[in-house]
């Protein structure tokens, strides 16, 4: 129904604005990740074991494990799920919007008649 279709834009325009708020904060809490990733690789080439690490001030014991590099690649996973996400509800909402075009079409029809 129609009642029904303009329940469910509203859910999902209420869903994709918590996705686009959750993106936000990640924009806002993030370098751009492959600069910081291509930042970190060069750090690591300017530096040796021994050295003091000019991040975070202390003793370079491994170049390898210094770096979360693992927690850059979930962040950007992260960000690509939610962008799915608002494509997807986006997607929706368009469906939707046209359904209820079409109901709505089909009432101004059914009033013009009578």
């Amino acid at each position: 129904s129609k009642q029904e279709l303009e329940n469910q834009i509203n859910e999902e325009t209420s869903t994709l604005k918590n996705l686009e708020i959750k993106l936000d904060r990640y924009d806002k809490s993030k370098l751009d990740l492959n600069d910081k990733e291509s930042f970190i690789s060069e750090i690591k080439s300017a530096v040796k074991i021994g050295d003091q690490c000019p991040i975070c001030g202390n003793e370079i014991q491994d170049l390898g494990h210094h770096i979360d590099f693992d927690s850059i690649a979930k962040r950007q996973n992260e960000i690509k799920e939610i962008e799915a996400n608002i494509n997807t509800m986006k997607s929706n909402i368009a469906v939707h919007n046209s359904e209820i075009k079409f109901v709505n079409e089909k009432i101004s029809n059914i009033n013009i008649k009578t």
